[in-house]
């Protein structure tokens, strides 16, 4: 008989313009419970106990999909999964990766403009990358995300004609 283990899983669903009871989820997930309203993005965190990591991931989705049907009375689609064990969880709470973030003079760089109109794209368009995080000294993004914006971006250098 294969011996019980810790596991934590975090799963993500899309609950955007769903009404979103916190506490009912929290007494039927105990963990940690997050609601993003701007992204309709819900995410449960939690330890269970499971033999294996195939289990652990059944029980994680079984259990998810049955909080948030009770919860929302109806089953919102889930955008990730993610099962580790909890040894690996506390590890990476203990010293998170670096991460490839950059802040307006980074971008600015990255996208061959100036700080000032990087504040100005994030201001007026919406497809521009929301930041992670926003500190005293500014928005801080993912750099993948202003790479992104900038594959996709149509510059037209220069101030746009005035039409008649």
């Amino acid at each position: 008989m294969t011996q019980q283990q810790q596991w934590q899983a975090t799963v993500t669903a899309d609950a955007g313009g769903l009404l979103v009871d916190l506490h009912r989820l929290g007494q039927a997930v105990p963990g940690a419970t997050a609601y993003d309203a701007s992204s309709g993005r819900l995410t449960l965190v939690w330890r269970l106990e499971a033999a294996t990591l195939g289990t652990a991931t059944e029980a994680a989705l079984k259990t998810a999909r049955t909080a948030l049907r009770d919860a929302l009375g109806t089953a919102p689609a889930l955008a990730e999964v993610r099962v580790r064990t909890a040894e690996a969880a506390e590890a990476e709470a203990a010293r998170p990766g670096e991460q490839d973030l950059m802040g307006y003079a980074e971008a600015a760089e990255e996208l061959g403009v100036s700080r000032q109109r990087v504040n100005e794209l994030e201001r007026t368009r919406d497809d521009f990358p929301r930041p992670v995080a926003r500190l005293r000294s500014g928005p801080v993004f993912t750099a993948e995300s202003i790479r992104r914006f900038a594959a996709g971006w149509d510059r037209r250098p220069g101030r746009p004609r005035k039409t008649a």
